[in-house]
């Protein structure tokens, strides 16, 4: 029963911090021809598992990928370090409706979950992220669903 509020919790954030988010193009998307063929690879394969490149996976520099470079949110990793905490304002509270879970969504571009009422931090979602506002979490909600 925990673990299936947990997965709505999980899915409303989820669903709720992508939806405001916008596409923004990769940091070095116009770098593409400066890359190796290793790193063309390893970016079209992450394009492709992120549903903005159809093309071949072979590690050319062609026009394909410049345009899902473009469509697609930055394909960069971003590196954080976890506090356990948010590091930045909090948006928006929700509780489920036993009121044993708490979802907390921040400008630290995060959605926490914490079991309550001890207070302790479940899980930690990271959604996609991009520079300044992208990513940032304005809602968190809770689904009910009939007994």
């Amino acid at each position: 029963m925990r673990s299936r509020a947990i997965q709505k919790f999980h899915l409303a954030a989820v669903l709720l911090g992508v939806g405001l988010m916008t596409a923004v193009p990769a940091a070095g998307a116009a770098e593409l021809g400066a890359m190796s063929a290793a790193d063309i690879r390893a970016l079209q394969q992450r394009l492709t598992d992120a549903q903005c490149y159809a093309g071949p996976v072979d590690g050319t520099a062609s026009e394909a990928t410049q345009a899902a470079l473009k469509r697609c949110p930055s394909m960069d990793p971003v590196l954080a370090i976890e506090t356990g905490m948010h590091t930045a304002g909090i948006n928006r509270v929700g509780v489920d409706r036993e009121c044993r879970l708490l979802a907390t969504g921040s400008d630290d571009k995060t959605v926490r979950l914490w079991s309550l009422p001890e207070g302790r931090l479940i899980r930690t979602l990271r959604p996609p992220i991009g520079p300044g506002s992208h990513g940032k979490v304005y809602a968190v909600a809770s689904r009910r669903t009939a007994r």
